[in-house]
């Protein structure tokens, strides 16, 4: 059985090359030092169930009151981070926040 990584261990592997971390602390909260749960899709056309310590990703997420919105979903939904596109294609960069 492989270990399960935690949102700070994933920060750590993939570093800023992939992913930049716009708000929050993975070592701060004790949701996100706890293992993902599983890796889940938005989809705004159907609610899923999500696993515990989800990182969800927000493909095909808008502006930023749709991100603000999700996010408080998924924070009372217990998921650890969202991970949506970078509005500036400048960097390369996906942007991650702490649900």
């Amino acid at each position: 059985m492989r270990p399960q990584a935690s949102l700070g261990r994933v920060l750590d592997d993939l570093g800023a090359t992939l992913l930049e971390l716009v708000h929050g602390d993975p070592d701060l909260h004790p949701r996100q030092a706890a293992a993902i749960g599983g890796v889940v899709i938005h989809d705004p056309l159907d609610e899923p169930v999500l696993p515990q310590h989800a990182l969800v990703l927000g493909v095909g997420v808008g502006d930023a009151a749709e991100t603000a919105r999700l996010l408080r979903t998924l924070g009372r939904q217990e998921a650890v981070a969202l991970v949506v596109r970078a509005q500036q294609p400048c960097h390369g960069v996906n942007q991650l926040a702490l649900a």
